[in-house]
């Protein structure tokens, strides 16, 4: 284990762990209330639990109310080291965030997320487990829910928490013909919260991607652990791709992972 201060402003610290008052009795402060996170195994989209290596996991992100916190390596620690120490807790009930991170370094495997109220002095061992879920894009068209003939599906999913985007795949990508239209598109996510920000059919012709179908209504939806989650989706004829390539991005409830500092 290995014991790190939380990202978060530094306060003024009363020397000693406890404080005295004029009835005899004591109260904490800060100093005084750890947390210790521990993550003994991962559970996979199939009800499986595993292992770092059986999970793909090299690293592990802790974010305490959504704010990162500082890890030994660039990816936040070593999956091998199986917990971490939480110094200088405040008091109160914290939001407590445990991502399964890639070799990359960035990419995010699995999570779990859990309200905490540490004890008032001493020590809370809190007990993790990221997980990965199922997501099924259960598309159709109206008013005819008949493909188009030679075309493939578009989409963009994103992550509502880390403010990411977790899948997509378009003309932009590496393959845009992944999936060819009637094809089911199901895929593993990390557990939590996101957002379907389009849904798209296209036809390669002429040199060019064109459109021919299109949903661009956000769907928010979450992944549950070891879990199908099916979002539907209807697709009204378009010729027009949507706008939400270009933009803006959701709001995300935390900003893209960049560096952490330690308290000082």
């Amino acid at each position: 284990m290995r014991r790190l201060a939380l990202l978060l402003a530094a306060s003024a610290l009363g020397a000693g762990c406890t404080v005295s008052t004029d009835d005899g009795g004591y109260y904490c402060v800060d100093a005084d209330r750890t947390m210790t996170i521990e993550w003994p195994s991962f559970l996979l989209a199939n009800g499986a639990q595993a292992g770092c290596r059986d999970a793909g996991v090299a690293y592990v992100d802790i974010y305490m109310n959504d704010q990162r916190v500082q890890g030994p390596v660039s990816g936040g620690w070593n999956c091998s080291d199986g917990g971490a120490t939480i110094t200088y807790v405040p008091a109160g009930t914290h939001l407590v965030t445990v991502e399964g991170i890639a070799a990359d370094g960035s990419t995010i495997l699995l999570r779990d997320e859990r309200s905490v109220t540490p004890y008032d002095c001493g020590d809370t061992r809190v007990g993790m487990q990221p997980a990965e879920g199922t997501f099924d894009l259960a598309y159709s068209f109206t008013p005819t829910n008949v493909c188009t003939t030679g075309s493939y599906m578009f989409f963009s999913v994103y992550d509502a928490i880390a403010g990411v985007v977790a899948a997509q795949v378009d003309e932009t990508s590496a393959n845009p013909a992944l999936y060819a239209c009637g094809d089911p598109i199901t895929f593993v996510l990390p557990a939590g919260a996101f957002t379907l920000t389009r849904t798209e059919e296209s036809v390669y012709s002429g040199g060019a991607w064109l459109p021919t179908a299109a949903n661009c209504n956000a769907t928010n939806f979450n992944v549950a652990p070891a879990a199908l989650s099916t979002v539907s989706v209807p697709l009204a004829d378009s010729n027009a791709f949507c706008p939400a390539r270009t933009a803006a991005p959701p709001p995300a409830r935390r900003a893209p992972k960049g560096p952490a500092t330690t308290l000082p």
